[in-house]
């Protein structure tokens, strides 16, 4: 099995409408672990529908570091563009992300016994939603985010050369949602890759 050392990718914030419906999320982000496994070392950034109503867009950067909560780092803002990766070295794990267009930066550092490194992630997704305890969680309502490009898609494993995410093997993933006679639904939709990057098209809640 590869073991990652490092993955990265660039966007821009989208920007999400809000028609009034709780618990409506996009995110975009990047990340190791967490597609076969339990643990994850991820950051991006999430768009929600708040305030009063599920009316105001509300943008934030984060970072996950298992087994910690996911962190809200600072503020972001639609057409801001961000640069997000997870590298592993000397037994460490530093998880950066950066508004480049207001120059705020977060960084963490952990190590990690238990994560395998088995699996590098560009995700744009509807996240699921946890209470503090993680004892009760709901995923969410896919927020109209329109168009989405992952850019600058990357990833090494260890021994192996920085390489693009068509140039590794790649699963891509489409959200569904279950019909009321038994089918599935995609609720977006994911262009084929383009050199290091993709695109995801909001369809549907």
């Amino acid at each position: 099995k590869k073991q990652f050392s490092y993955v990265h990718s660039s966007w821009v914030v989208p920007a999400i409408s809000c028609p009034g419906v709780a618990d409506q999320y996009t995110s975009n982000w990047v990340g190791l672990d967490g597609y076969s496994d339990a643990t994850v070392e991820q950051d991006g950034t999430a768009a929600w529908c708040g305030g009063a109503g599920h009316t105001t867009p509300k943008y934030q950067a984060w970072y996950e570091m298992y087994p910690a909560n996911s962190v809200n780092a600072f503020n972001v803002h639609p057409g801001d563009i961000v640069d997000a990766s997870v590298a592993y070295v000397s037994g460490k794990f530093s998880l950066k992300v950066s508004d480049l267009s207001t120059g705020k930066t977060a960084t963490d550092v952990a190590t990690c016994a238990s994560c395998e490194r088995s699996s590098a992630e560009w995700i744009i997704e509807r996240p699921g939603l946890c209470n503090n305890a993680g004892t009760s969680c709901i995923l969410a309502e896919l927020a109209d985010f329109g168009a989405s490009t992952m850019s600058g898609d990357e990833a090494q494993a260890i021994g192996g050369s920085i390489k693009g995410v068509g140039g590794v093997t790649h699963t891509p993933i489409i959200m569904i949602d279950p019909l009321s006679d038994g089918g599935l639904i995609s609720i977006d939709n994911v262009s084929p890759l383009s050199g290091k990057s993709f695109n995801g098209t909001w369809s549907r809640l």
